[in-house]
């Protein structure tokens, strides 16, 4: 039997200044005595290298990357092109080669889940 609890909560970023929100979705096995959180979800993601220059690989262990939605947006919120290459069940290639420097944000969904996240790099 799964329980799952659903919120809404705002992050503020001291560094940019800008609202970001979050739908939050856990989730919680009591047949297995875990609960699975976006906020757990988000830390079984790795973004590296960070600071980037090329691309940006993404690994996230917990799922299948061909079941992740993401998308990748400058500071301010529009929506950045990319392209992106599938390496194998955990990891993304994105090439962020062309874009300015400066910091972006990557927001991750688990379609599986439902769980979501965002995480931050610097492009150099």
């Amino acid at each position: 039997m799964k329980l799952r609890l659903r919120w809404f909560v705002v992050v503020f970023t001291w560094l940019t200044g800008i609202l970001i929100s979050q739908d939050i979705l856990a989730q919680h096995d009591f047949a297995a005595g875990t609960e699975r959180t976006a906020a757990s979800f988000v830390k079984s993601v790795e973004v590296f290298p960070n600071p980037a220059v090329d691309y940006v690989h993404l690994r996230i262990e917990q799922a299948d990357v061909a079941k992740i939605q993401f998308s990748v947006h400058n500071i301010i919120g529009n929506k950045m092109e990319v392209e992106s290459e599938l390496l194998n069940d955990h990891e993304l290639r994105v090439r962020v080669k062309d874009f300015a420097i400066g910091y972006y944000l990557i927001s991750v969904k688990d379609t599986e889940s439902n769980l979501s996240g965002i995480i931050k790099f610097v492009k150099k």
